[in-house]
């Protein structure tokens, strides 16, 4: 009995023992990762767009063409100008606004 409680403590001492040499390989692998990633610099896109609230829908994005002023001022939801202030119904790019209820054609 004896014996077989020397080879438990001894089985156990050795797991132990390699549970610690895996932690201290995961700690030196992680050390190398993290000094790989910080040497790499970080490139950071910066993307800059002129969005504007319609006054008249309340929507807000990028502004189309009017064609009564010509000038880029028309809003895409309502196709309201907010330059001359008319109401054309004819944007170049009209965004689709699906409201609860409406069927599609």
């Amino acid at each position: 009995e004896e014996a077989k409680l020397k080879r438990l403590a001894e089985k156990a001492a050795e797991r132990a023992s390699i549970k610690k040499l895996r932690s201290q390989v995961e700690e030196e692998v992680q050390k190398e990762h993290l000094a790989e990633i910080r040497q790499v610099p970080c490139k950071r896109k910066v993307v800059e767009g002129e969005a504007l609230l319609c006054a008249n829908c309340g929507t807000s994005g990028v502004r189309q063409r009017c064609g009564k002023c010509e000038r880029n001022g028309m809003c895409t939801a309502c196709s309201k100008c907010g330059l001359c202030g008319t109401i054309t119904g004819f944007a170049n790019k009209v965004a689709q606004v699906h409201v609860p209820g409406m069927r599609s054609l």
